[in-house]
């Protein structure tokens, strides 16, 4: 590589890494409770080396009720080790991946094109881009999702160009292993596989059948087994189960209404359940979620979701914005334009091949249309090709100064008003989406917990058992011996269970006052207290207010109170 192209590849690196550690223990303003489990188990990982449930298994670590993948714990235990700030320790191993997922851009494409400035433009595009910034800032296993599968990929081209057997087993063994970054490969993963063999069969066949056969066992073990412990051998129930369209109960209702529709019988009291026959044949479940299964995946190529809004969620976005730069369509026309040229390489047929099966994994799931998160994977091939259009459109413009200079303006503009907005108003915007106020809470019970009989967290808007165990330094050994369950309901809560989670309802019908304990210390919301005690409302008879939790614009995020 020419000395300028490793100047520049090196400046792009350390922009990436600038923006992912910028300020990474203010912005988001809080760890999220999912972000605060992650790195529980890697305290839990390091200092007993099992998960904080006890349980060691080289497939997962155990939380609440569900199973986590194993690589995200394990890199969030290295940072846990490089970091000493909390949310460097959680969120640094993210900040990590991102990093290197740039560099892995930057080599995918210079094994495709042999072209510096497109690999350069393809580093760029993933160290600038909202998608990619967004989790690589935050403690979720999408980074390290694209950092695994990304360096399968880019190996499985190197073997293509060395033809060395060590080369396509390293690429076996990354891609297998992409199944431990996060759940939704566990539907990737088998479809990234045969979307390479199915483009690259006649290469692969040329390996011989021993070859072949050993490295389906390789695949088969490390995939299989991750499989089966996650589903037929767990004592929790599988994510997918929960969340999948199939499970969807408005599936059926709206089947039964379209029913009632067709069959014209509105005034029957057997509404709907004597629908007539062809009815049956365009109205039932296979339809609807085959519907769903449309709506959701077409979702995902809307200009809204890429270039408008983004996801609605403001854990997975700042909110107004598209999980692309709005300037970036002229990059995807770009990129349109440049497969189109270039079709009949194969390297860009599973480009396009990877683009249009990614987004069905999160469209099988009920909430996946624009669930940025689950879609993660679909980010690598759209910023691939967003690079590749991008490399084209300054191709174009090599000698038209004035066009180039516009759109190299308006490129600057959106992502300067991008990076205001997520360094200075998404703090604010997203205080609530990240759990703010529970470590400034946490904090002020540490204090006052040993002057009070117990503690009684709400449980109105997170579970907050993990706050509490994360923020207080609570021994990993004690949660596991103690287990998870924290209801105030437990007759046998012991010295760890001085401090549970609220049971009784959040809008009382009786006095409220009447719902405590004397001697109790409670951690509330607005929910259980529906009144405004910063001045405006007076204190409940009975209640004794301690202190007041805000959220950055000052409105109550919790009250600490107790009896009189």
């Amino acid at each position: 590589m020419e000395r300028s192209s490793r100047f520049w590849l090196l400046a792009i690196l350390s922009l990436a890494i600038f923006l992912r550690f910028f300020r990474l223990d203010h912005v988001p303003g809080s760890l999220f409770i999912d972000e605060i489990d992650l790195g529980y188990q890697a305290r839990s990982l390091l200092a007993t080396g099992h998960d904080y449930r006890g349980y060691l298994s080289p497939f997962y670590v155990r939380s609440y009720n569900s199973d986590r993948t194993l690589l995200p714990a394990y890199l969030t235990a290295l940072s846990t080790l490089i970091f000493t700030t909390p949310e460097y320790q959680v969120r640094g191993g993210a900040a990590i991946a991102g990093t290197i997922t740039v560099l892995l851009a930057f080599l995918l494409v210079k094994l495709w094109t042999k072209n510096n400035l497109a690999s350069l433009m393809a580093a760029l595009v993933f160290a600038v881009s909202p998608w990619q910034l967004q989790f690589s800032r935050i403690a979720f296993e999408g980074t390290t999702l694209s950092v695994v599968v990304l360096a399968g990929i880019v190996w499985f081209f190197y073997w293509q160009k060395t033809q060395k057997l060590r080369d396509f087993f390293i690429a076996i063994i990354l891609l297998s292993l992409s199944i431990y970054t996060y759940r939704t490969m566990s539907l990737f993963t088998p479809v990234l596989f045969l979307l390479l063999l199915g483009i690259y069969r006649d290469k692969v066949f040329a390996l011989g059948w021993r070859n072949l056969l050993a490295a389906g066992l390789v695949a088969t073990v490390i995939i299989g087994s991750f499989l089966y412990a996650t589903t037929k051998a767990s004592a929790d129930q599988p994510r997918f189960s929960q969340i999948s369209i199939f499970s969807d109960p408005m599936v059926p209702i709206n089947v039964m209404r379209n029913r009632e529709r067709a069959s014209g019988d509105y005034q029957r009291p057997d509404l709907g359940k004597q629908a007539v026959v062809w009815s049956k044949m365009i109205y039932n479940k296979p339809v609807g979620w085959l519907d769903k299964l449309g709506d959701n995946y077409l979702s995902a190529f809307s200009s809204q979701f890429l270039f408008a809004f983004g996801d609605p969620n403001l854990r997975h976005s700042v909110g107004g914005t598209g999980m692309l730069l709005a300037v970036d369509i002229i990059g995807l026309i770009g990129g349109i334009i440049f497969l189109k040229r270039f079709w009949p390489l194969r390297q860009y047929q599973f480009l396009v091949g990877l683009l249009i099966l990614s987004p069905l994994p999160a469209a099988l799931t009920e909430d996946g249309a624009n669930h940025a998160h689950r879609l993660f994977i679909f980010s690598l091939p759209l910023l691939l090709i967003l690079g590749l259009g991008w490399w084209q459109i300054l191709s174009w413009l090599k000698n038209r100064n004035v066009l180039a200079t516009v759109i190299g303006g308006l490129w600057l503009a959106n992502f300067c008003f991008y990076l205001i907005k997520y360094y200075v108003a998404y703090p604010y915007t997203s205080a609530r989406s990240f759990g703010y106020g529970y470590q400034q809470a946490m904090d002020k019970i540490v204090n006052l917990k040993d002057q009070y009989e117990g503690v009684v967290l709400t449980q109105a808007i997170d579970p907050p058992m993990g706050y509490y165990w994360f923020w207080a330094q609570v021994p990993p050994q004690e949660v596991a011996a103690y287990g998870t369950d924290f209801s105030q309901l437990r007759p046998d809560r012991g010295p760890l269970g001085r401090v549970s989670a609220l049971s009784w309802p959040q809008t009382p019908l009786k006095p409220l006052a009447a719902n405590f304990e004397p001697g109790i210390l409670y951690l509330l919301t607005t929910r259980e207290i529906p009144l405004d005690l910063r001045g405006k409302d007076p204190v409940p008879p009975g209640l004794r207010l301690l202190d007041t939790i805000k959220y950055p614009d000052n409105e109550v995020a919790f009250y600490l109170v107790t009896l009189e």
